[in-house]
């Protein structure tokens, strides 16, 4: 952990990182536990959450985040943030339209953190999902159910023959947490 602290200290914005401390290291914690080696990260905001994906990459003896971000100046905020932790090796920042920037994934994902624009939210995860890995997880933040731009992709984790198996966390009170499961298998009575 002092590891991390002192990863941290080197990034300007500490007031962002201490409000969004404990989301960011469960989402360190799952990436180490189920050791992924390739994430994807839809959205940027303040990069706190990039960083905590770069460094349980790092503690997970490597692997790689790519992370997509429309904003210009978020992503080069990020960039600029990444470099100063000494994780660049680890991250790839994709400027632009996610549905582009994410095309050319190939391999297994381990971890999605879906987190952008809601309405690209569906055709992100439909992107990715044929990638994810059977016990892969999927992490989307900042979800309400009660918003029609989320209601939809809500339905689609949760519906069985998507391949996910997926609850509501109370983290935030926002946060879907999914896992791919192997092709849908109706249950036999």
């Amino acid at each position: 952990m002092k590891e991390i602290e002192k990863t941290l200290n080197m990034i300007n914005d500490i007031k962002q990182i201490a409000q969004n401390h404990p989301q960011a290291m469960f989402y360190y914690f799952l990436v180490r536990a189920i050791r992924a080696n390739r994430v994807i990260e839809f959205g940027k905001s303040f990069g706190i959450s990039t960083i905590y994906l770069a460094l349980a990459l790092r503690d997970n003896w490597g692997g790689q985040l790519i992370g997509t971000e429309i904003h210009k100046e978020k992503a080069k905020k990020v960039i600029l943030d990444i470099e100063t932790a000494g994780l660049s090796k680890y991250v790839d920042i994709r400027m632009g339209n996610p549905i582009e920037t994410l095309k050319d994934i190939s391999g297994p994902v381990d971890f999605l953190l879906n987190d952008g624009f809601p309405p690209s939210a569906l055709p992100v995860l439909k992107l990715v999902a044929p990638y994810i890995r059977p016990g892969g997880v999927v992490v989307s933040d900042n979800v309400d159910p009660s918003k029609a731009d989320h209601r939809e992709y809500i339905d689609y984790l949760r519906k069985p023959e998507n391949g996910f198996q997926s609850a509501r966390l109370e983290l935030n009170k926002r946060v879907e947490f999914s896992i791919k499961v192997s092709a849908y298998e109706p249950s036999i009575n």
